[in-house]
């Protein structure tokens, strides 16, 4: 099954297990790395977006929102691509100069800064299970959260 974040239903979050777990195990053994949390996302003022596809990467600065306490605003001014052309989109993942993630860009001025990984109340869709009214239910109240959002942040 896979849930969706409380914070932004945008970003799905799909539970693997505690990280000593065999299925965190069996993820890293594919070489693939669980992203650790930052647990202080404002220590540094620049942060390092990557985009989507893994292959492009620059130095970024954001701004707090104190309207939007969940995001921060990307400086326009300032993006120092590192590897190859750089604009920020939304998906782009965002990391502390310390390596932890910071969050996920919801456009392409804001990111979302994850401080938890709380689902959704009642926004899961298990797989196998066909009860398309329970689906598209669900997928409406989640697009609902995401509708009451601030314009700048939809």
């Amino acid at each position: 099954h896979i849930r969706f974040l409380k914070s932004d239903p945008r970003i799905i979050i799909a539970p693997i297990g505690p990280l000593a777990s065999p299925q965190v195990k069996a993820f890293k053994d594919l070489g693939i790395e669980p992203y650790k949390l930052a647990a202080k996302p404002f220590k540094f003022p620049k942060a390092f977006l990557m985009k989507k596809d893994g292959r492009r990467f620059g130095e970024v600065i954001f701004q707090m929102d104190p309207k939007n306490r969940d995001y921060v605003k990307l400086e326009k001014g300032f993006i120092r691509a590192l590897m190859g052309e750089f604009d920020p989109t939304r998906g782009d993942l965002v990391f502390s100069q310390t390596g932890e993630l910071l969050g996920i860009m919801a456009n392409s001025r804001y990111c979302h800064i994850i401080r938890s990984l709380d689902p959704a109340p009642g926004g899961a869709v298990v797989f196998g299970k066909n009860d398309y009214s329970k689906v598209a239910r669900t997928l409406r109240n989640l697009y609902g959260i995401v509708a009451a959002k601030p314009s700048e942040l939809r």
